[in-house]
């Protein structure tokens, strides 16, 4: 079950490479600029110039280009800024009963009637399980769901998606971003159930562990990607690079 491990690293490997490259076209760009300001009214002679009547297509597409760049900016801090408040309601939301040393994971517990577990985050991820998810599952049980959790708190994947959210919510006008965005989460998902069955030597153990928070789940709510299951079972993830 090595697969989605491999598809996760590629994921990273094609984010990384576009970044590169992104950095590198705009450190030529910039060795190209020269950065000098003159008068007020300098500056407003070069603008009239530069638009109406004199706006000639190659001016257009700065004009477009720099209006796009603008959009995706505050596009990109206004996402930044909904991810941070987000987190910030989430965690004044959960009610933190108490702390708890389970094998090498430190936990916070909360108090509440649903199997609970998730990774809360972004520098310091922290892991969360209510307390009758610690009722209900067995100690193998509990054991490859911490290993699940604690592998999203060690890959810091909260923050992560959140980078990728933003990003994908600046750089609304390139197409296999979104896509690409929900596919990282998808294979961060199977990577970490990947780890809980390495930790525990028994998928059947996680699969248990799932059906429990999967029964206890809020009506019309579907929590457990067929996907997740699927991998389980056996069956390589479904993966595809976008053309785009």
């Amino acid at each position: 079950m090595r697969s989605a491990r491999n598809l996760y690293r590629l994921n990273l490997s094609l984010a990384a490479l576009g970044s590169l490259t992104a950095l590198a076209g705009i450190a030529v760009a910039l060795q190209r600029v020269e950065f000098s300001f003159g008068s007020l009214a300098q500056w407003l002679r070069d603008c009239d110039r530069f638009l109406l009547p004199h706006l000639t297509p190659d001016r257009l597409a700065v004009l477009g280009l720099g209006l796009l760049g603008t959009v995706a900016v505050v596009r990109g801090v206004h996402s930044a800024v909904r991810q941070i408040r987000a987190a910030r309601h989430l965690r004044r939301a959960v009610h933190v009963s108490g702390e708890r040393e389970i094998g090498r994971q430190r936990v916070r517990v909360l108090a509440g009637t649903r199997p609970q577990a998730f990774c809360l985050g972004f520098l310091r991820p922290r892991i969360y399980i209510s307390r009758i998810a610690l009722e209900r599952l067995t100690e193998l049980q509990l054991a490859a769901v911490l290993a699940h959790e604690a592998h999203h708190a060690r890959r810091r994947d909260p923050l992560r998606q959140a980078v990728l959210t933003v990003l994908a919510d600046s750089l609304f006008f390139l197409p296999g971003l979104r896509r690409l965005e929900q596919r990282y989460q998808e294979l961060a998902e199977l990577a970490a159930d990947e780890a809980a069955v390495t930790a525990v030597e028994n998928a059947s153990v996680l699969a248990a562990a799932i059906l429990q928070f999967e029964d206890a789940a809020a009506p019309g709510v579907v929590s457990v990607a067929a996907e997740r299951v699927d991998h389980l079972l056996g069956s390589s993830p479904r993966w595809g690079v976008p053309l785009s």
